[in-house]
């Protein structure tokens, strides 16, 4: 039988015969047959060095990476946990441009509350709120998840000494990972009772956070997302691209279900939240913001100050006006004995 090398070179003088009439079938042969004589070393894979699997920084997650759910996970559980005011939107089919053209909308009116609020104390540094605040469509249920994690689960405090040895999640024995990925996580949670916004997640949620509890910006957006009576949409006349078709087919495909609101700030350890209707959204949003406050507060010293100003000339203005009528009497008499 011939060896590689020998039958190699046959096909290549064949190859070479035939070149003049058809020399591309000539170079693939030669290809071909350069390929086919060469064998497989299993060696060479195993000298190549392996990438880790799991960054030293990055504990392994208990949902397999390959569903790609574990960092939206994250993402949701990031987010609430920053936003001190999430409204919750559903959203029924809305195409890319009526996205595209609502958010543009909230973004122009939140940069207006922004500018507004920098007229009226000119000598604090501008407020960037509005580019902190966020609109964004999500997976319901990883968001439900998220929001069950929040709200029940707390992570115990673990040694140092069992922090560093193989994960361990059997009944009486003290975790290794108890991070919101961790297996100890998810069975914590499988007992717990349903989280308040449960009711509400079904379809497609869409997410408003602001960083924090404004209720100028709060207003702002109720007014380009969710107009009634109490914030009324822009008019045309000065705003039209609000009306827009592509802006107003969009809207009507938004509903406003709930929101929720944190209580504590983010440093604290436990982070209590409390979940309010469409009636306790608009209430916040009607509260006035920094620049009614102040208004309110210089009406108040205002009115103060001219109370305890009348209090003090009371007694004067009326011994005045006591004197004023006495003078008066006397002035009367003395004109009726002369007329006499």
């Amino acid at each position: 039988m011939p060896s590689g090398s020998t039958s190699l070179r046959r096909i290549a003088q064949r190859s070479i015969s035939v070149s003049s009439r058809c020399p591309r079938q000539a170079y693939a042969s030669l290809a071909t047959a350069a390929s086919s004589s060469r064998s497989y070393d299993p060696t060479l894979d195993s000298s190549i060095p392996q990438a880790p699997r799991h960054l030293p920084t990055q504990p392994p997650s208990f949902k397999p990476p390959e569903f790609r759910k574990s960092q939206l996970l994250r993402q949701y559980i990031s987010l609430l946990k920053s936003s001190q005011v999430v409204l919750l939107f559903q959203h029924n089919n809305l195409k890319a441009s009526e996205w595209a053209a609502i958010r543009r909308e909230l973004a122009a009116a939140l940069l207006a509350t922004d500018k507004d609020a920098a007229s009226i104390s000119p000598d604090t540094p501008p407020a960037t709120t509005a580019d902190s605040i966020r609109f964004n469509v999500t997976k319901t249920h990883i968001l439900e998840i998220a929001l069950q994690l929040l709200e029940y689960y707390k992570p115990p405090q673990l040694s140092s000494s069992t922090s560093t040895s193989a994960p361990t999640t059997l009944a009486g024995e003290e975790p290794a990972y108890t991070h919101y990925l961790s297996e100890y996580a998810q069975r914590s949670i499988r007992k717990t009772p349903p989280h308040p916004l449960k009711p509400l997640m079904s379809g497609p949620i869409a997410l408003l956070s602001f960083p924090s509890v404004s209720p100028d910006h709060l207003a702002s957006a109720l007014r380009i997302l969710s107009p009634d009576k109490q914030f009324p949409a822009p008019r045309k006349r000065i705003n039209p691209d609000y009306h827009e078709p592509a802006v107003q087919s969009g809207l009507q495909k938004l509903i406003l279900l709930g929101a929720r609101v944190q209580e504590t700030p983010e440093s604290q350890e436990r982070r209590d939240a409390r979940f309010l209707d469409n009636w306790g959204i608009r209430w916040i949003a009607g509260l006035n913001g920094l620049g009614g406050l102040r208004g309110e507060l210089a009406a108040l010293l205002n009115y103060s100050g001219m109370g305890l100003v009348g209090a003090l000339e009371a007694n004067s203005l009326n011994l005045w006006r006591t004197m004023e009528g006495r003078k008066q009497m006397l002035e009367d008499g003395e004109k009726g004995e002369k007329s006499e």
